[in-house]
């Protein structure tokens, strides 16, 4: 028996073309669930309108907010967002070119969360629903320019991540002005594992810098779902 090929999603050809319909789709599919799942919130929201006419290639109304999206995306993506050749622009286009999914998961799911209350609460939710490498990568610095020193509150403190950000060995280190060197804080986690209890200067650094993270992504999910609303994304 021959070995299971695996899904590899930075093979353009896997997770772009479709042979059995000879169709490329400009990006990658799990972007236009995102837009899909901003589109029920949106509608569910009732401080805001969908204008349904620019959804009429994708079913409508109905269609979208009663059918699960698999079930959904077999019957319209290829009307949607089917191409002929790489470069060429779908009927339903992203406003973006290069669509970070990251930041549309991350924002949607805080976005799901934001019953808990505050962004601390928030957070902590959100981690608790989280895959651990997905949480860890969220809260400890996955972005491209997190991948050296970089500021973290000013010039005083800076995060570095020196390991695979699945090992739990990157470092939250805080700058010693005088000697311009670099110590390791706490541990970073004792700010999870006893949210209530008062933490040393150096925690709760890390704790406005988790608040002002989830911040910035409820601004982008409502964002993305006043954008839903008149037929873009993100």
């Amino acid at each position: 028996m021959g070995t299971k090929k695996t899904y590899d999603k930075t093979n353009r050809w896997s997770a772009k073309y479709r042979k059995e319909v000879k169709l490329w789709i400009p990006t990658y599919k799990r972007n236009y669930l995102y837009w899909f799942k901003f589109l029920q919130y949106a509608e569910q929201d009732p401080n805001r309108k969908v204008d349904w006419r620019k959804y009429r290639l994708w079913g409508g109304k109905k269609v979208v907010m009663e059918t699960k999206f698999d079930d959904w995306w077999k019957e319209y993506w290829i009307d949607c967002f089917g191409i002929k050749k790489e470069g060429d622009t779908p009927k339903c286009p992203l406003t973006s070119k290069k669509p970070n999914s990251d930041t549309f998961r991350y924002a949607l799911r805080l976005y799901e969360n934001r019953h808990r209350g505050s962004n601390w609460e928030i957070a902590l939710g959100f981690r608790k629903t989280e895959t651990r490498t997905c949480a860890y990568q969220f809260f400890w610095g996955a972005d491209e320019n997190m991948k050296t020193k970089t500021s973290l509150r000013g010039d005083g403190y800076r995060k570095q991540v020196d390991t695979p950000l699945d090992t739990h060995k990157d470092k939250l280190w805080v700058k010693d002005k005088s000697s311009n060197k670099f110590d390791e804080l706490p541990d970073r986690e004792e700010v999870f594992a006893n949210p209530n209890k008062k933490q040393p200067i150096e925690n709760r650094d890390v704790k406005r810098y988790v608040q002002s993270k989830v911040g910035r992504y409820l601004k982008k999910a409502e964002e993305y779902l006043d954008n839903v609303c008149k037929g873009k994304f993100p």
